[in-house]
């Protein structure tokens, strides 16, 4: 939607307009510069003169032209993995590649209606791609960073939540305690590896659904996973 307004009051265009019409006035009227060219000639001329000095001076006024675009953009799901070794030294071979496998299958429900952004955080925070597989060997884990990156990297997005899966096992970098959440989107932790208890992770997963609303009016469900 495209608005024009000004600076100055708006019936200051009278004035432009009547000065316009007065320079063509002065410039043309009784004035024998032209009185060999055609009558329809003059007056084109005078009103072309006109134009001119009425466009000029309503540029004086200062216009301003807004330009509204409305896009509607799906909410960002951030979805992140501790990347240490502790949680898969923590889960048998086969709760290893059931947990995997539900991890993807739940990415791939999720971005069916929502932007979904896959985060790795151990030694080091990245992205992943849609493609690519969680590691879970890294020997360092710094979950401090990690929502560092969330608040300077997704700072002003559409974001309407983070799931972040990790086993609190924290050996690197700040304690996420002490470092000050901007972004304001609801944070579920899903409770991983041996700092929750072996017992925690040794049977079977299980899904939980969790319902929020997010900005205004906006009602969407979670199903994520937890070790049970």
């Amino acid at each position: 939607m495209q608005n024009l307004s000004w600076q100055y009051p708006s019936w200051y265009l009278i004035l432009c307009l009547l000065l316009g019409v007065g320079a063509s006035v002065f410039l043309y009227y009784k004035d024998k510069t032209f009185s060999d060219q055609p009558v329809w000639l003059r007056y084109l001329m005078a009103i072309l003169r006109g134009l001119v000095v009425t466009v000029l001076s309503s540029l004086l006024l200062a216009p301003l032209l807004k330009l509204l675009q409305n896009r509607t953009e799906p909410p960002v799901i951030i979805l992140a993995q501790d990347q240490s070794a502790s949680i898969r030294a923590a889960l048998s071979k086969t709760d290893s590649v059931t947990y995997m496998k539900s991890l993807d299958d739940l990415y791939n429900n999720l971005s069916k209606k929502y932007e979904v952004h896959r985060i790795g955080f151990g030694q080091e925070v990245k992205e992943l791609a849609a493609n690519a597989s969680w590691t879970l060997n890294d020997q360092a884990s710094d979950l401090g960073e990690f929502m560092t990156y969330v608040d300077e990297q997704y700072r002003g997005q559409n974001v309407g939540a983070v799931i972040v899966a990790s086993d609190g096992a924290i050996n690197r970098g700040k304690s996420p305690l002490y470092i000050p959440l901007i972004q304001k989107a609801p944070l579920y932790a899903v409770a991983l590896g041996i700092q929750f208890g072996k017992r925690i992770c040794k049977s079977k997963m299980s899904t939980i659904t969790v319902s929020f609303t997010w900005a205004i009016n906006f009602h969407f469900r979670l199903i994520f996973l937890q070790c049970v």
